[in-house]
């Protein structure tokens, strides 16, 4: 565990210091020509805060103000969260020989983004207002990414003016290229989002058909999980403000944020699901349903209150990562096979996934570095937790079948030990009524009597097994039959006076129908085995009798009653482990149903369980 924990604050700590740019020189004006065509602008730019968000162009141009501008010395600055507007100045001159088009790209975002150039009337100035804040149709290039043209012709030079504000976290990086440049740079970065945004669109709709199929929320969260990365990333990327909501400007500001939050909120319901935390790591599985509640609650607020927000989204991510990894840990040494992919995928992308969101919000610098190993990091994710769903699935298979062989192996045993038992106690029977009936026939019809007996309990005891083998025809056949066919199994294998009083009841849900008839027959169980008992009443009631508020539908309540006068048992005694009356409460709650359970040393047992719902033509919903 050391050495996990170790490794990953080394990567954390690595590709931090990724981000991090040296300081150095201011060198003066860029100076364009033939053999580069990509001139980076952050240390040839002056920078000057408007601490009051006052100021204009002209302002910012006058000698008085303009002496205050000062010299940038890191690549690409970044101020964090500020309340200050920020200009930027810095001179371009063309010596390039031949005829090129060159672009402005800043690369980054930010609320708003204003573009000054001298005017060609004279000392007037041209201006563009554009930024994430603002319409998609702003942008004086439309592409995902915040271009400007920069029309300067050879031998001339031109002083650019850019003033920058956000309520977000602030980073300056700019860069002067060549259009044909920052054309091919547009073409290979759109084909690895597209690379990016098709394997993920492929794979949530792959988990999307699983869940209609298998109803497993873990493959929901999945489908949730990545379709928010897909959406925060091209948000990101600014593909989203310009196909998903180019007309949104003030939410597309924030989009980035609220939807990679988003994510990592489903990637904890994920987390909760797929590892079965409540049962495997309670404490930790209530750490993470705290996380989700509260990530939930300030995302809400980030749209009121999105700076102060921040920080405390920052230390809900990193508890939750944490807490996910270690969850992942925990289960996987406790023998789960399927937490192997989760943690094997979790330890690739979710240190970038924290760098990503610590950049979002302007705790460290950004990187390409960054932006770049999060994108690969997500493809491995997604795969390697498709894996793990596939691994799942087998893990329930195989302990599905390892249920079924213990089914039957415990009706093998039943039939030997109750069917078996029976027909060789009929069997000695039938072979001496002849002898009894020429000696006594008022005997012998004592015989036959019980002859019957025990020939229909062993017909019912075997056409109860048929049905274990079968669970799909317990579902068909009515409740009210299926106890009935209980208690004849029953009176095959104890001697009790047994009184029934099964009603007809509408058709219940599956589940209901299920989980109801499993109480019964653990409580007739529990009747034969420990019960000692000399009569028995078994009773379902509708209670009251089922309504029909309309024609096509029913709703009411049922009631079923097990109840003996048998040796009774005293519950402060009983193991909190016991296995029958545990099954019993499982299957209620599971249901929704109330169950009581009355037993006293002496007194009998008296088991009752009441389940209301409602159902639509003849059936149960």
């Amino acid at each position: 565990t050391v050495e996990k924990l170790s490794l990953t604050f080394v990567l954390l700590v690595t590709s931090y210091l990724f981000g991090l740019k040296a300081d150095a020189q201011s060198t003066g004006e860029i100076v364009l020509g033939d053999s580069q065509d990509q001139y980076p602008v952050g240390l040839h730019m002056e920078i000057l805060e408007d601490k009051e968000k006052q100021w204009t162009i002209e302002d910012i141009s006058s000698p008085d103000i303009a002496a205050q501008f000062v010299p940038n010395t890191e690549e690409a600055p970044g101020f964090g969260f500020t309340d200050s507007a920020y200009w930027v100045r810095f001179q371009v001159r063309n010596e390039a020989s031949s005829d090129m088009d060159w672009m402005l790209l800043y690369d980054s975002a930010a609320f708003y983004v204003d573009y000054y150039l001298p005017a060609a009337e004279g000392e007037a100035y041209e201006a563009i207002h554009t930024g994430s804040a603002l319409p998609f149709d702003t942008r004086d290039v439309p592409v995902e990414e915040f271009v400007f043209h920069l029309p300067i012709a050879p031998q001339e030079s031109q002083t650019v003016y850019m003033r920058f504000a956000s309520e977000g976290t602030l980073i300056l990086a700019l860069e002067v290229l060549s259009e044909d440049l920052f054309l091919k740079q547009a073409t290979l970065q759109r084909a690895i989002n597209g690379i990016l945004y098709g394997v993920l669109f492929i794979l949530a709709v792959y988990n999307l058909v699983l869940f209609f199929n298998l109803r497993d929320t873990t493959y929901l969260y999945y489908v949730l999980f990545f379709s928010t990365i897909l959406i925060g990333m091209m948000a990101v990327d600014g593909s989203a403000a310009r196909y998903l909501w180019p007309n949104q400007g003030p939410f597309a500001a924030v989009a980035a944020r609220f939807f990679l939050i988003l994510s990592f909120n489903f990637g904890l319901l994920f987390t909760i699901s797929f590892l079965q935390t409540k049962e495997n790591v309670p404490l930790l599985n209530a750490i993470m349903v705290t996380l989700v509640i509260l990530i939930f609650v300030f995302l809400g607020l980030q749209f009121i209150w999105f700076r102060e927000t921040a920080v405390i989204h920052v230390s809900l991510l990193v508890v939750g990562g944490v807490s996910m990894l270690l969850a992942g840990l925990v289960v996987w040494r406790k023998g789960y096979r399927p937490a192997r992919y989760f943690l094997i995928g979790w330890s690739v992308v979710l240190v970038g996934f924290i760098i990503l969101l610590l950049t979002l919000v302007g705790v460290i610098p950004v990187n390409d570095v960054g932006e770049t190993s999060i994108r690969i990091g997500l493809i491995a994710l997604a795969l390697v937790l498709s894996a793990g769903l596939a691994e799942r699935i087998n893990v329930y298979r195989q302990e599905k079948d390892t249920a079924v062989a213990k089914e039957r192996n415990r009706l093998a045993r039943d039939l030997h030990d109750s069917v078996t038992q029976s027909l060789y106690s009929a069997s000695l029977l039938a072979e001496v009524l002849p002898e009894i009936r020429q000696r006594d026939p008022e005997e012998a019809d004592d015989g036959l009597q019980e002859l019957r007996h025990l020939t229909r309990g062993a017909l019912a005891e075997m056409r109860t097994m048929l049905l274990e083998l079968r669970p799909e025809t317990v579902v068909k056949t009515p409740l009210g039959n299926l106890l009935e066919q209980l208690v004849e199994a029953l009176t095959s294998r104890m001697e009790i006076e047994v009184q029934t009083d099964i009603q007809p009841v509408p058709v219940l849900p599956p589940a209901e129908h299920i989980n109801i008839y499993r109480v019964a027959q653990e409580a007739l169980n529990n009747v034969i085995k420990h019960s000692e008992a000399s009569h028995l009443l078994v009773s379902l009631l509708p209670t009251p009798a089922f309504t029909k508020p309309s024609i096509i539908g029913w709703r009411g309540q049922l009631e079923l009653r097990v109840q003996d006068d048998g040796i009774g048992f005293d519950d402060k005694k009983l193991p909190a482990n016991s296995l029958g009356l545990g099954i019993m409460r499982e299957r209620s709650v599971e249901i929704g149903a109330i169950l009581t359970i009355a037993s006293s040393p002496g007194q009998g047992t008296n088991i009752v369980i009441v389940w209301e719902g409602e159902g639509v033509n003849g059936k149960g919903i």
